[in-house]
């Protein structure tokens, strides 16, 4: 689920932290890096539970009011189709969510004033009327609706955004990303799994496990190195006037082309100007981009590196294929 995408991001972030506190702890950072990526697990987990949860909630509000108000009025109240929603029932029944949410303390159990928030929220919007106009929604139209609650009820939410990040500092930053994972979650769900559905684990493979660590250690070991190679590239310019967050995607960057040999230049590169459009200045993305081009191409013509070897054995292979055909 945690992609390399968010990985780098929070690498970029603990070392923020280190270089602003003058703190280069390796076992410190590592710790740090550690709990932010599970704190974006335990995210993920929060929003599917509140899926659940709220049509728990209407279900549990219904039946407590139908002997004292009539089953008619009830019916006005709650609609019938959000209670009965096959894909949040299901995911109310999910072993791994439970067993997880259970482990790590998440409950919705003391926000219930957000759940009802977002039912009324979600009453007013066409895609709530068009849903419970289907006399009997299928399971494919139940998960559509949640993710029509995801695309319009979450971004730019302040009430979901004060919510969270009272719950933890480490949240915000990571709504985005931990949306479309839940996205993904619902796309994924199949009826016939029932309670054993699985959802998405905390890491694809071993290799992006232990890659955030790798990448954190390979800047803080190296930073020297890093700094000095950066400032063989800056014109004109002390690197000491390079913003805090520029510097340290440069570094984050640079040592990723360094010392990661499996990873392509090209997504190394696509990555980190990226990422500086999001967290660095208006001009960071074109100066970094700038610096990160010179470093590559000095790289492509003097290293030893592995990676460049690879690449260029790959292009003399398909030269030499391209000319036997021919």
């Amino acid at each position: 689920m945690i992609n390399r995408a968010l990985l780098r991001i929070k690498v970029a972030q603990v070392l923020y932290a280190c270089f602003a506190k003058e703190n280069t702890d390796l076992t410190a950072a590592e710790n740090e890096l550690q709990l932010s990526i599970q704190k974006s697990y335990d995210l993920y987990h929060y929003i599917l539970l509140l899926i659940a949860e709220s049509r728990r909630y209407t279900e549990v509000k219904a039946d407590s009011l139908r002997d004292r108000i009539g089953g008619v009025r009830v019916n006005e109240m709650f609609n019938e189709q959000f209670m009965n929603n096959k894909f949040a029932r299901q995911l109310g029944e999910n072993t791994d969510l439970y067993s997880y949410a259970n482990e790590r303390g998440l409950s919705w159990a003391e926000d219930t004033d957000f759940i009802k928030y977002l039912i009324s929220q979600v009453n007013r919007r066409e895609y709530y009327c068009l849903y419970i106009a289907k006399k009997k929604p299928s399971y494919g139209e139940d998960k559509k609706f949640w993710r029509d609650i995801l695309a319009n009820e979450f971004q730019d939410n302040e009430q979901f955004d004060q919510l969270i990040e009272q719950k933890s500092i480490y949240w915000s930053d990571d709504l985005d990303i931990v949306l479309s994972f839940v996205e993904k979650t619902i796309k994924q769900f199949k009826e016939e799994n029932g309670a054993d559905q699985p959802l998405l684990p905390m890491f694809k493979d071993e290799a992006d496990k232990t890659f955030a660590i790798k990448l954190l250690d390979s800047v803080l070991l190296h930073n020297s190195e890093l700094e000095n190679i950066i400032t063989k590239y800056l014109v004109d310019w002390d690197i000491n006037r390079v913003a805090t967050m520029d510097l340290i995607i440069l570094k984050t960057a640079i040592a990723e082309l360094l010392y990661f040999a499996t990873i392509p230049v090209n997504v190394t590169l696509d990555e980190y100007i990226e990422l500086a459009k999001y967290y660095g200045t208006k001009k960071s993305s074109k100066f970094i981009n700038g610096v990160l081009d010179k470093v590559v191409k000095d790289l492509r013509e003097t290293s030893e590196l592995s990676k460049f070897k690879l690449v260029d054995k790959k292009k003399k292979e398909k030269k030499a294929i391209e000319t036997e055909t021919e």
